[in-house]
């Protein structure tokens, strides 16, 4: 990775009461070129994702808005999820 640029983690929805919700890092440089995908995402990468990207629980379908995934988001599932993950994160970085 270039570390002259700025890299962040985004957790982000395109939908309402996050439907669909992603993990990915994204870049405050929009010109890096397509990388090759990391091992700690799922999915290929993208101009907005250069390194990949993840659906939340690895499960394109999620709807944290969803009534029935109440208990998963109240015993901290979710959130042991994305910590666990952004750990994954860094430690590809890390190389």
């Amino acid at each position: 990775m270039n570390s002259k640029k700025n890299h962040f983690i985004v957790i982000k929805t395109d939908e309402a009461y996050w439907k669909e919700v992603w993990i990915a890092v994204a870049s405050e440089d929009k010109t890096i070129p397509l990388q090759p995908k990391l091992d700690c995402f799922t999915r290929e990468p993208t101009q907005n994702y250069p390194y990949g990207w993840s659906w939340i629980s690895d499960n394109e379908g999620n709807n944290w808005h969803d009534i029935a995934q109440y208990p998963a988001i109240g015993k901290e599932e979710v959130l042991k999820w994305i910590k666990n993950k952004i750990r994954e994160i860094e430690d590809c970085f890390k190389d």
